[in-house]
């Protein structure tokens, strides 16, 4: 009885350990342990395998076939595996194929003719493929060489003297004169096309390697011809093993033993006894029956309203078969069913199952497509739950649980993520069109447009896009905050990784982008729409600051508005004879923009006098 509770422990401890963290006070009801006796028979068979290798040093042995007879007159293959199989019935009493059978390996080693030069004690020379000869290196196989010229010395011409007269006043004097000859040996070029002194012409040499023979000394057999070979002869066993249920009543113990045998046999949930050798022969085949006896149990696991009823063999490492009680609880649909994922993940939030699924994507594949990535770590997590859980979440409950992370974890990462990066990308174009509020605002004032204005305009716009930066340096982190706080609301001891789009990769240059462009449309719809003439005298300036007519002297005292009206406020005065640069042409108001001095502004042209507009340059 001692065992047959050991059983009942062991089943509740496998339910426990899957249970802990994913179902609260999991108990078992109905529970029945039992002794399953069963009879089996193994069938043996035998054959012999021989290898060759190559032999570092001769044996001192016999033959293989008279090693061979003396083993099998001493103890025949069927009486040693009989008595192998007594005495390791675990490692034995199971399918086996080519399994080397114990004492009988026989080795022998024999002087043969060498397999690498077939005898001839020498090999064909890869350095020039059995030739001889390799292509010349100095004329890389041409057979010409491009020498320095012997007769110039590579110079090209020679120098040369010559006595010429020359008139020195009323007179004439002799004198040296030096110039150069052409060298006629090689054509001026300092470098002749001759015959290859390596090759003579040739183009190819002895190879270097095998002295021209195109042979090289066998290294396998050191020249000889003939080296020692390794011969091995083993027996080997192939065994099918077939049992008899007829004392087990129960078809799902019966099914666990037959499918789970050898796993039973491995974790010694399997006792075996009264091995024996069948005493009818069968040609060629040795049987070995045995019996065999295991414990069982069986019981109703229950937690709330849910149960489920387990099946197990074995007392403390059990095999287990039952219904998926964990899919039950969590209500997982079936592998073909379609349903709503986020609502299954906010089922599973702080669930030991769902962190675990998630902790396998993490490490899982993430390689091609996003549908193939997703497919992929579906598999995956959908393999390590019923690795982990078995029949307790079953594989329609662990393919669900693949698709839960996918579909669901993963839809409401990309709904967190997208929701932040779209209210990321709003702020972004909140700070462009501030900056650019402000960059006009900057501009409105009692002395009108004044460099120093237009210096602190071009500041104010650079601050704006540097503030577009900052914030999408930190929109980054919000991303990845928003995602801390959904990791906590579903319990998760992993962090949720961003999703590939929005801000983790290139964040910081879409908001700088967003922030330019509102920055330029504010301004530049400001401008086209002439709602501040101050903003058209700021855009205007620093680009066309000499004007089409540069530098034109006030006839008279010139009063200069702060816009092309004669009502607004007059912001400088520019005296007769000071120069005056116009930075437009009339576009027929009867305005022009004006810089005088440190000020700019609009002055009438018809208050300039003389002809009735300044000459173009």
């Amino acid at each position: 009885m001692a065992e047959h509770d050991a059983a009942l422990t062991a089943l509740e401890g496998w339910l426990r350990a899957r249970a802990e963290g994913n179902i609260a006070d999991p108990r078992l009801d109905d529970t029945v342990s039992a002794t399953l006796r069963l009879r089996g028979q193994t069938g043996f068979t035998f054959r012999w395998e021989q290898k060759r290798s190559r032999a570092e040093r001769a044996l001192s042995t016999p033959s293989i076939d008279a090693q061979v007879d003396a083993a099998l007159a001493a103890r025949p293959l069927d009486a040693a595996m009989a008595r192998i199989a007594a005495e390791s019935p675990r490692a034995w009493l199971r399918p086996l194929t080519d399994k080397p059978l114990p004492g009988y390996r026989f080795e022998e080693t024999k002087r043969e003719t060498c397999d690498s030069c077939r005898g001839r004690a020498v090999i064909d020379c890869s350095g020039c493929s059995a030739s001889g000869r390799v292509s010349c290196g100095p004329c890389r196989g041409t057979g010409r060489e491009d020498m320095r010229c012997t007769s110039c010395g590579g110079a090209g011409y020679f120098r040369r003297s010559r006595s010429v007269q020359v008139m020195v006043g009323t007179g004439y004097q002799w004198t040296t004169e030096y110039y150069n000859d052409p060298c006629w040996g090689c054509g001026a070029r300092g470098r002749r096309d001759e015959t290859c002194r390596t090759c003579r012409g040739q183009g190819n040499v002895p190879c270097g390697t095998c002295s021209g023979s195109g042979h090289v000394t066998c290294a396998d057999c050191a020249g000889a011809g003939k080296r020692h070979y390794l011969y091995t002869r083993t027996a080997l066993v192939s065994a099918r093993s077939g049992l008899a249920f007829d004392q087990v009543e129960d078809e799902t113990w019966r099914a666990m033993l037959n499918r789970g045998w050898e796993t039973l046999l491995d974790r010694g949930s399997i006792a075996l006894a009264n091995v024996r050798r069948k005493e009818e022969a069968a040609k060629g085949v040795l049987k070995i029956n045995f019996d065999a006896s295991a414990i069982g149990a069986r019981a109703m696991a229950r937690a709330g309203n849910t149960s489920a009823l387990f099946w197990s063999i074995g007392h403390s490492n059990p095999l287990v078969e039952g219904e998926p009680i964990i899919a039950r609880i969590f209500d997982l649909p079936g592998a073909d069913e379609e349903a709503d994922w986020v609502e299954i993940a906010s089922r599973l939030a702080g669930s030991r199952l769902l962190r675990e699924a998630i902790d396998v994507t993490v490490a899982g594949p993430k390689m091609g497509g996003k549908a193939q990535q997703a497919a992929a770590q579906e598999g995956v997590v959908a393999r390590a739950m019923l690795a982990t859980y078995g029949v307790a979440i079953g594989p329609a409950g662990a393919a669900a649980i693949g698709k839960v992370v996918t579909r669901g974890v993963g839809a409401l990462r990309e709904r967190e993520a997208g929701a932040t990066w779209r209210s990321n990308l709003g702020i972004a174009a909140l700070v462009g069109l501030g900056g650019a509020l402000i960059c006009i605002a900057s501009l409105t004032g009692r002395n009108g447009v004044t460099d120093d204005r237009i210096r602190t305009f071009f500041y104010l716009i650079l601050a704006t896009l540097a503030a577009g930066l900052a914030w999408g340096i930190a929109g980054r982190a919000r991303v990845r905050r928003r995602l801390k706080a959904l990791g906590r609301r579903l319990d998760l001891q992993t962090p949720l990784s961003p999703p590939s789009h929005g801000w983790t990769r290139s964040g910081w240059l879409l908001a700088t982008l967003i922030t330019a462009t509102t920055l330029t449309g504010g301004l530049y719809g400001a401008w086209r729409l002439d709602i501040s003439p101050s903003l058209r005298l700021a855009v205007t300036a620093p680009f066309f600051d000499d004007g089409p007519y540069g530098a034109t002297p006030a006839r008279a005292d010139l009063p200069v508005h702060a816009s092309p009206d004669s009502a607004s406020p007059v912001v400088a005065t520019v005296e007769a004879g000071e120069d005056v640069r116009i930075l437009e042409d009339d576009d027929g108001d009867g305005w022009v923009m004006v810089h005088a001095g440190r000020q700019y502004g609009y002055v009438e042209l018809r208050a300039f006098a003389g002809p009735a507009r300044p000459s173009k340059r």
